[in-house]
């Protein structure tokens, strides 16, 4: 029997910012702002829910692995009003040791998924922003003794 870990966390309730004690930049919007300082939003950088989860399977001299992210999807929009759609990314490696001498191939956003992480009109954000697309990378894990 190998070992295994598994890790859960949740926050429950409703996570808010706004009022007149705090002071979150807005855009440029007053209505915006007004808005927020009357009635507080739901904060735009936690999702309702978020799970990652990992496997990772040794066979020496070889290392696979297997990762998965989901997020119901961030908020944006007037007042941080707009659902964003989910986010879903799975990410694969495999690792070979050579000696002391490790090489690892990353393959991340397998299925090449756009995942839209912020839209241009956020509070605060003036550009779009997305996760990783598809990716291949390479790692060489030289160690130097001194």
């Amino acid at each position: 029997v190998r070992p295994a870990e598994l890790h859960l966390a949740a926050q429950p309730g409703l996570h808010q910012a706004g009022g007149p004690a705090d002071r979150r930049p807005a855009g440029t919007n007053p209505n915006e702002a007004a808005h927020i300082n009357k009635l507080g939003i739901l904060v735009d950088h936690q999702p309702k829910i978020g799970v990652t989860s990992g496997i990772t399977y040794e066979a020496k001299p070889w290392l696979f692995s297997l990762q998965f992210l989901y997020s119901s999807g961030l908020r944006g929009g007037f007042v941080d009003k707009l659902q964003l759609p989910p986010v879903l990314q799975c990410d694969l490696g495999i690792q070979r040791s050579f000696g002391e001498v490790t090489d690892r191939l990353t393959i991340l956003n397998v299925f090449d998924r756009v995942n839209l992480i912020r839209p241009a009109g956020s509070i605060g954000a003036f550009q779009t922003a997305y996760g990783p697309r598809f990716g291949i990378y390479d790692s060489i894990n030289i160690p130097f003794h001194g």
